[in-house]
């Protein structure tokens, strides 16, 4: 729509901003990204993470000065909003909240079951695992999850959830690095059974409820003040058409096979695009995400400074994390094997980054 504007007003081409694998040629979500330029009508500008080192001191200096400890995970953002502005653009207008707001969840199936809509049910199912999934899970789990979401009643669910809640919690704990000390000072456990209420306990009454308790779910707010923050830093204002009011109302306001049918999400967006996009991009099965690569790239260029570093962050996060349990992942060193000691160790180094900046002990 943005492209057509541009052209009709003869101010075109529409600069757009793309993160790529390093190795396109095996790449799906690159693939796609350079079937929708070949389209026309686009001023093209991409970027794959073995370009970060380039951009270190900028990276680095947006980093310092985030307000949250734990933005910097969304490294490829922060990279395309440093070349925006660079290039002088000011205003980025991106769809990160369709996912949300403009279809429904994998577990809608569940509702037409519960409705004694079987046919129905059944039917959307196999869509969801032949073009949701892409059948890269099961069959059998897929049907199983949907006949489970919709006959496992609720105070069954409630029984569970207030059995077995502080047992879960304590030993997702048990597996962080986060001090028990800390843990108990801050009543972590009271926090994530908080986090956990939001939503429907089960199913919800209707399916138009389920949607539109996603839409005011307040994962979507975080979500959205985290690129408004990340883009103040790099002198960008986002703007998120998806999100309009009107348009937000009206999609809530559709039946439900005009969001999801056949097992395909945000029905109603595909139908639209599809004299706007490329078929192959419309029609789109499965997804695949490119981020983490950015910042699994950006650790390897800072992972020995953060190493030679530690005793000094040690000292800064003495009253958070449990350090001797930590340095059992410092001592191994980064390793893009291990994803979860890669994570761990970059999680920690922000949150000492931000300690120090916030002058924190």
């Amino acid at each position: 729509i943005a492209r057509q504007l541009m052209e009709t007003s003869g101010k075109g081409p529409l600069r757009v901003y793309s993160g790529v694998s390093n190795i396109e040629s095996g790449c799906q979500e690159s693939h796609f990204i350079r079937s929708v330029v070949d389209y026309g009508g686009l001023d093209s500008i991409a970027i794959s993470p073995g370009e970060i080192s380039r951009y270190k001191e900028e990276l680095q200096s947006v980093f310092k000065r985030l307000e949250e400890p734990f933005d910097s995970y969304m490294t490829m953002i922060t990279l395309i909003y440093l070349m925006a502005s660079k290039n002088s653009n000011r205003v980025m207008l991106d769809g990160v909240e369709g996912d949300l707001v403009h279809t429904l969840s994998a577990s809608y199936p569940a509702y037409l079951l519960r409705d004694g809509h079987w046919f129905t049910a059944v039917s959307e199912t196999e869509g969801i695992w032949k073009n949701y999934y892409n059948k890269k899970r099961s069959r059998w789990s897929v049907n199983l999850g949907t006949a489970r979401a919709a006959f496992i009643p609720v105070w069954l669910r409630r029984w569970r959830r207030r059995l077995f809640a502080n047992t879960l919690i304590k030993k997702e704990l048990k597996d962080t690095y986060i001090k028990p000390e800390f843990a108990d000072k801050v009543n972590i456990t009271a926090r994530l059974k908080r986090l956990r209420s939001n939503g429907c306990e089960g199913l919800c009454r209707t399916l138009r409820e389920h949607h539109i308790t996603n839409v005011i779910s307040p994962f979507l707010t975080v979500g959205v003040e985290r690129y408004d923050r990340l883009a103040a830093a790099c002198s960008i204002e986002p703007r998120h058409p998806l999100l309009d009011k009107r348009l937000v109302e009206f999609s809530v306001s559709l039946p439900w096979d005009q969001k999801v049918r056949n097992g395909w999400s945000k029905y109603q967006l595909r139908r639209a695009a599809e004299n706007l996009l490329p078929t192959e991009v419309v029609w789109r099965k499965g997804w695949e995400h490119v981020g983490w690569n950015f910042t699994s790239e950006w650790m390897q260029i800072v992972g020995d400074a953060f190493l030679k570093r530690f005793p000094e962050k040690g000292n800064i996060l003495r009253n958070y994390v449990d350090l001797a349990a930590l340095e059992q992942v410092i001592n191994q060193g980064y390793n893009q094997s291990n994803l979860l000691d890669e994570s761990t160790a970059w999680t920690i180094d922000n949150l000492a980054s931000w300690l120090s900046s916030q002058k924190l002990d």
